[in-house]
């Protein structure tokens, strides 16, 4: 039985401590992968802790993929690659050779392949709707939580005492040092990640960052792109002349074996809450990851950690760049999910040889971001303003999905559920497994309500890995509740399951 010194946690919540000490030994190798774990009410009683505490730590754990739930036979260790084993499988795998391409070479000329383009909009593509209509497409924050008033007050400050010259001065290329430093302490407590402000570069918005990387990384590499995926994403590749491969998603995050073979050399993925789909990358492909980067100097990953700070629960799923050993990971995010769209602000943390690249090649630029925003920001940060925000958007997002769900049952169309709703403002909706998801969304549009397919979301839809894959695309919708209205939801549910039984009877 697992045995824990609980009075050492100091001010930790036990939950956490549970998870960390667990975590720990699983990494050592003390819990071997396959090793059974304790089922929740025995390890309660052994610690003389409560249900809810272990329920906390290894609800976390699953999150992370340390552990896994096998229904009717309790919880397994999951196998997880320690951190001085990513160096070793580094030196064992090759790079894939030129030509030896599965199924991404689907699009091994991504430059010419455009089927990508077709696809249905993205966020802030759609055009205007009438004011009945209830539109789960737009990828915004809730409205009616921005502290407008203290962001005025910010604002009013810059202007009347920060030194004129940091307002009329032209930015260099990485922004304002006072910003940066405001990020740097904002992700040491809140990520755990030791960032050195130096190795920021600030932008407005993430778009202008995505082109900054191709022209420091080059247009004559592969980029691996998740699919399905963020389609805006592979646009601004293609516009940018760039060669995408995209790489199909398993359970535990992008494909691996994929991935190898398709001779890309920097993979953008979203491993903390992956855009459409919500998935989490588990902790072994993780370490995976790092491995194949680390296995080629050129190769590298795009952590885009787009809406991390909106996790309703739990202790915040460490990043990939704070377990990278090897200076791989470009870690990359943006206050646009948290402030709105109109404050197009992100930045980006390089690892120490791309700063020197960033500063040698593409240090003639001046900072895209406005520098008086830039200064309100950093003041919004650090007074604790910003935190205080992102709380209640995360309390305003926890409280849709958990009404929504509740609405969806009181309608009594059971098999409408909520999948992977545990952060960020979307989620996937399963329909049942008996219709196509593009047909209930036609059917959901005709009752007035916007509702995308997860399979609209496919970068490569000329085949599918397995047709297990397939189905999950083909029956699931992609629920983007940002700005659906607490009066709304009720309204949305009822819409939903009247488009789910007209659907029924037509079958």
């Amino acid at each position: 039985m697992l045995t824990y010194d609980l009075s050492k946690r100091a001010e930790q919540p036990l939950y956490e401590y549970l998870y960390k000490s667990i975590k720990a030994d699983i990494i050592t190798g003390t819990l071997q992968a396959g090793e059974r774990m304790p089922s929740k009410r025995k390890l309660a009683q052994h610690l003389g802790v409560s249900l809810v505490t272990i329920e906390g730590a290894y609800s976390q754990l699953i999150a992370e993929g340390y552990i896994r739930s096998a229904e009717r036979r309790g919880y397994f260790v999951n196998k997880v690659i320690a951190p001085h084993e990513v160096v070793e499988q580094s030196q064992d795998k090759k790079p894939a050779r030129t030509g030896q391409h599965h199924s991404p070479e689907a699009t091994s000329q991504g430059r010419k392949d455009t089927s990508f383009l077709s696809e249905s909009k993205d966020e802030g593509d759609v055009e205007s709707a009438s004011s009945s209509f209830i539109d789960l497409t737009g990828s915004i924050p809730p409205r009616g939580l921005f502290p407008y008033n203290r962001w005025s007050l910010h604002l009013r400050k810059v202007l009347t005492e920060a030194d004129e010259r940091m307002l009329v001065a032209e930015s260099g290329p990485f922004g304002s040092l006072v910003l940066r430093q405001a990020i740097a302490n904002f992700l040491f407590g809140y990520r755990g990640m030791a960032v050195d402000p130096d190795s920021i570069v600030i932008g407005a918005g993430s778009q202008v960052l995505y082109q900054l990387i191709v022209q420091l990384l080059g247009r004559d590499v592969r980029y691996a792109l998740e699919n399905p995926g963020y389609g805006r994403l592979a646009r601004i590749y293609h516009a940018n002349d760039v060669s995408i491969a995209p790489i199909p998603l398993d359970e535990d995050g992008i494909g691996l074996d994929e991935l190898h073979a398709s001779t890309a050399t920097v993979a953008h993925i979203m491993p903390t809450h992956q855009y459409p789909t919500g998935q989490i990358t588990s902790i072994a492909r993780r370490y995976e990851l790092l491995a194949w980067a680390a296995g080629g100097p050129d190769r590298y990953i795009i952590e885009d950690d787009y809406d991390s700070e909106l996790q309703f629960s739990g202790c915040p799923i460490p990043s990939l760049q704070s377990i990278d050993a090897q200076q791989k990971v470009i870690y990359l995010n943006t206050f646009t999910k948290s402030l709105g769209p109109s404050f197009r602000m992100s930045y980006m943390v390089l690892p120490h040889a791309l700063v020197q690249r960033f500063r040698k090649q593409l240090g003639f630029y001046s900072c895209t971001a406005n520098a008086i925003d830039q200064l309100a920001l950093a003041r919004f940060i650090d007074s604790g303003e910003y935190e205080r925000h992102i709380n209640r958007v995360r309390t305003r997002l926890r409280s849709n999905v958990t009404e929504l769900s509740q609405a969806l049952k009181r309608t009594g169309q059971t098999e409408l559920t909520l999948e992977n709703a545990f952060a960020g403002s979307h989620c996937l909706l399963y329909a049942g497994g008996s219709m196509s998801a593009s047909d209930f969304a036609a059917k959901a549009q005709d009752e007035g309500i916007r509702i995308r397919p997860l399979d609209a979301f496919s970068i490569d839809r000329s085949s599918m890995p397995n047709p297990a894959r397939e189905q999950y695309l083909n029956y699931r919708l992609v629920i983007d509740h940002g700005a659906l209205a607490t009066t709304e939801i009720d309204h949305c549910a009822k819409l939903l399951a009247s488009a789910y039984s007209r659907m029924s009877e037509v079958g």
